[in-house]
């Protein structure tokens, strides 16, 4: 049988502004879209119609000399789950270069979530944290974001361990002064950005994976990563 016998007719449909890499859905009726340009789309879907909220961009995450794909989103992850209120983070990939994590916040951070107005909302990029191998796997855990990441030459993994402001309570008994020493250093954009995020650690695995090295010398897992 052919599809339309087997799945319901889409309640709607659209075209996004610009070719796609990436789909979050929040809620009942927010659709993000990642592009290969590197622009976030907002769309509002509950009407026949959908509404583009608005765009984001997050262009020039890597060289312009890189290739054509370098700004592609890969991913988009929320500091607190299915609400815009304490923000987000996206993730480009470059196969030359690495993969950058970028913290979208508004400068005054808003911790109610009630009212929060997505569309008019002043996200502003924080920090950008720059991993050299190019599929690190990242997750948040309440306060904190954790990335699955591998030596790109070596295979050594390690667990990586930052604290993302997402509560008036600030970060848990550490600060810019006391921060440990990061090795994977966050480039931060924003005057706000140190104390929006922080690292806190990293872990040795005390495991290695089997690499494969690209043209441009990274190097590739064999088999794929999950946190």
């Amino acid at each position: 049988p052919n599809g339309s016998s087997i799945y319901p007719e889409p309640d709607c449909s659209f075209l996004a502004a610009n070719e796609v890499s990436h789909l979050e859905c929040v809620g009942h009726d927010i659709l993000l879209v990642g592009t290969i340009e590197g622009r976030i789309e907002f769309w509002k879907g509950v009407a026949e119609v959908p509404l583009l909220l608005r765009t984001l961009s997050a262009e020039n995450a890597f060289p312009a000399d890189t290739d054509d794909d370098a700004n592609s989103i890969i991913g988009i992850y929320l500091v607190v789950p299915s609400s815009f209120h304490c923000g987000f983070v996206t993730a480009q990939t470059s196969l030359e270069t690495g993969t950058v994590f970028t913290l979208w916040q508004t400068p005054t951070l808003n911790f109610v979530e009630e009212g929060f107005d997505v569309k008019h909302a002043d996200f502003k990029i924080m920090a950008k944290i720059k991993y050299k191998c190019p599929v690190p796997q990242i997750v948040f855990s309440g306060r904190h974001l954790l990335v699955l990441a591998y030596d790109d030459q070596t295979g050594r993994m390690y667990l990586d361990i930052y604290h993302v402001l997402n509560s008036r309570f600030g970060f848990p008994g550490i600060d810019a002064s006391t921060a440990p020493n990061d090795p994977s250093p966050i480039v931060y954009a924003h005057p706000e950005g140190k104390r929006r995020i922080q690292f806190a650690n990293r872990v040795n695995l005390r495991h290695h994976i089997e690499v494969s090295h690209s043209d441009a010398g990274l190097g590739f897992p064999e088999r794929s990563l999950s946190v």
